[in-house]
């Protein structure tokens, strides 16, 4: 359903920038085979015969992507950030995880080019125990050969305080048996990770973090070479657990030290973090530098799960700026513009597909979400009657058409647009459970009536705040927020400043918010935040800060003097919101953020001990969740969006919407002419103004330009 969603938007959007196009005339869908593709009807100007289209020339064996988020160079993990073009690079380098989503059934399962068998047995504890037999074909770039020893140092790795000490924040794999007793110190190894054979691991599962809604995501490991993360270590295993070893003398300790990582992983232009080599991935990095790095095929990649190896040689990879991004693209110096989000330039994009007939697009949802993310550390938002009053005083759906245009669509709770969960709550995802084969009538009955219960799945329950400066105001009184800043009685007509008596401290209500440098984002925020807080009593200053320092702000915690962080956030599939509001203490105020930070992660909590079989159960937690969320308002959500991919035709096989990352649908993509393409049957259908019975099942959401 989401994907014919968004095929709908994008043939809606594509028809707004078709004006010749008459009411009743044809449009002509093709499938060549390789893609769906539109023709106009004649006397349009855009039915140029293949033969006669003029082509900008690329070079097949080399070819640039841009994404408007800029590199920053943490390849390795994503224990030192999580930026989404650095995501993306990692999916070029690093291959043969444990496990895959599949997007056909929504579920995460073993991936079948990786684990040959898996056996899931429970000891009388009730721990439960996943043996996994791999495939003896997995090769590095090196031509080293990949075994279960590599998966049990990454591990390892991931979860040693040496990443603290690195400046990272290791993995908390507190689910896996003798997890605590390694990071403590207690042992070198953890026992729940054991190695009975080169090929065979097996991790074992803690009964009290059990069950889990997304249980096999947890083995969800990726191979890293020990020879050239920590040269000098090797791994053993002797019955109590995997550890790491002295490879030249295994009776003394193992170099498995903060100098050695440090050198290993941080030296600039040659450390793994930049520059990790060898890669299990379908390319290998070649050199990186400020905003572009450059890739090449690893010859030794055995294939995705059907088998299909890169055919583009080589590939650049840098950032794309949102003014000059499409004219680029049009003039050959990018193949393919990755993720673009800014509402001119997707116009400015749709428009270059109508006018060349060499270009096209993608659409596909966003698994993520933009949104106005409160310091848990500042004193001005702690109550949440001010959080609230800050939320009446946006102006959320004049923000989103001043930047993301008709391409974002407004969110309330914490949830993207490719969400399967907004799917659910949003009834465009029917009850994916089957009535039981010979079924009894009891089980008939408790089956439709889990049924019945998914159609009454609503977010009908969020609270929501429309722009109301005078709401804001009243909201504002009632929390005590009633002084000038000379003590006496506030007066909206006289007065700028709303102030407040705390333990005899006259304490303003001047708020600072930062946000990504861009003119664009400080005219909106200008235009439909700062303005309308002033009317309710409250100063805003913006601070414009470069990529890295609202990343280093969101994810490191470092506000300095923010009250306010504009961000945006990209989901993993096993979306866990327990993560945004972990906190310490045991106690905290009752109107505080660290009161909301506690209730909320209590949810996500039982949300995620939810039996994997018992989506019903889950969806009702997650709405739940999300009405609570929206009560406390520890952030305000903003919009979510449709992405769009633009690029030459002559990619062929780009299927973006099929996967995660464009760097895992250029793995089958090719390179080739337009005029060598086989014509494909077309399929006629009308436009879509005059199609009330239009089956689109067998649509994936991208329209292409042919």
């Amino acid at each position: 359903m989401r994907r014919i969603a968004c095929f709908l938007l994008a043939m809606v959007l594509s028809i707004c920038f078709m004006p010749a196009f008459a009411e009743g005339e044809e449009l002509i869908i093709e499938d060549d085979g390789a893609g769906m593709g539109f023709a106009a009807p004649e006397g349009t100007g855009l039915d140029v015969p293949e033969e006669e289209i003029e082509l900008v020339p690329y070079d097949y064996d080399h070819i640039t992507v841009g994404n408007p988020t800029p590199l920053s160079g943490q390849f390795f993990t994503d224990l030192w950030g999580n930026n989404t073009s650095d995501l993306d690079v990692r999916y070029l380098l690093t291959g043969y995880n444990l496990i895959t989503w599949d997007s056909e059934i929504s579920v995460f399962r073993f991936d079948r080019s990786v684990v040959s068998g898996a056996v899931v047995t429970e000891d009388e504890n009730g721990d439960r125990s996943y043996l996994l037999s791999l495939y003896n074909d997995l090769y590095y770039s090196d031509g080293t050969p990949i075994t279960a020893w590599d998966y049990a140092f990454s591990i390892l790795f991931q979860s040693s305080p040496l990443i603290g000490e690195l400046g990272g924040n290791p993995a908390v794999l507190d689910y896996i048996v003798g997890y605590e007793d390694y990071v403590s110190g207690k042992t070198p190894y953890i026992s729940g990770v054991r190695i009975p054979a080169d090929d065979m691991i097996v991790i074992t599962v803690k009964q009290e973090s059990l069950p889990y809604f997304y249980e096999l995501s947890r083995l969800a490991f990726y191979p890293y070479p020990i020879h050239a993360i920590a040269p000098g270590c090797g791994m053993a295993d002797e019955g109590s657990g995997a550890y790491i070893t002295n490879l030249e003398s295994p009776a003394d300790p193992a170099p498995f030290a903060t100098d050695l990582l440090s050198q290993t992983i941080s030296t600039p232009d040659s450390g793994f973090m930049s520059h990790p080599d060898p890669v299990s991935g379908p390319y290998r990095i070649l050199s990186y530098e400020g905003d572009t790095a450059e890739f090449e095929i690893n010859p030794y990649f055995k294939g995705n799960e059907e088998g299909r190896k890169p055919r583009i040689a080589n590939l650049t990879f840098t950032v794309a700026d949102n003014g000059s991004m499409i004219r680029e693209l049009g003039e050959g110096g990018f193949a393919l513009r990755n993720k673009v989000t800014y509402g001119p330039a997707i116009s400015e994009g749709l428009r270059l597909a109508v006018d060349k007939a060499q270009y096209s697009f993608s659409t596909y949802p966003r698994v993520g979400l933009t949104y106005f993310y409160f310091n848990p550390d500042s004193l001005l938002v702690q109550e949440q009657k001010v959080r609230q009053a800050i939320a009446h005083c946006f102006d959320k759906q004049a923000f989103i058409g001043d930047y993301a245009g008709r391409y974002g669509l407004e969110m309330e709770g914490l949830y993207g647009l490719g969400q399967w969960m907004y799917d659910a709550g949003t009834g465009l995802m029917a009850y994916p459970v089957d009535v039981p084969e010979e079924a009894t009538p009891e089980e008939t009955a408790a089956y439709e009536e889990a049924a019945a219960a998914w159609e009454e799945l609503s977010l009908d329950g969020l609270s929501r705040y429309e722009l109301d400066a005078e709401a804001a105001a009243r909201l504002l009184e009632r929390a005590g927020w009633s002084l000038n800043e000379r003590g006496e009685p506030f007066d909206p007509q006289t007065d700028s400043v709303r102030c407040k008596d705390v333990d005899g401290e006259l304490r303003k209500l001047e708020l600072v918010l930062g946000y990504p440098s861009s003119a664009d984002v400080e005219q909106a925020l200008g235009d439909c935040f700062t303005a309308n807080l002033a009317e309710a009593g409250i100063q805003l200053t913006t601070v414009p800060l470069d990529f890295e320092g609202i990343v280093e702000a969101h994810s490191a915690h470092q506000f300095d003097s923010l009250d306010i962080l504009y961000f945006g956030d990209n989901f993993n599939i096993s979306f866990d919101p327990a993560l945004f509001f972990q906190t310490e203490g045991a106690s905290a105020a009752e109107d505080s953020l660290q009161n909301a930070y506690q209730e909320l992660f209590a949810l996500s909590e039982d949300m995620a001990h939810t039996e994997p079989r018992d989506i019903l159960g889950y969806m009702q937690k997650w709405v739940g969740f999300q009405e609570k969320l929206t009560e406390l308002l520890p952030l305000i959500p903003i919009y979510s969006n449709v992405y769009f991919d633009f690029y030459t035709r002559e990619l062929d096989e780009y299927w973006i919407e099929e996967h995660p990352s464009w760097s895992l649908a250029i793995v089958p993509a090719r390179m080739r002419s337009i005029k060598s393409q086989e014509e494909g049957a077309g399929i006629e259908m009308e436009a879509l103004e005059e199609s009330e019975e239009l089956d689109l099942s067998q649509f994936t959401g991208r329209t292409v330009r042919d």
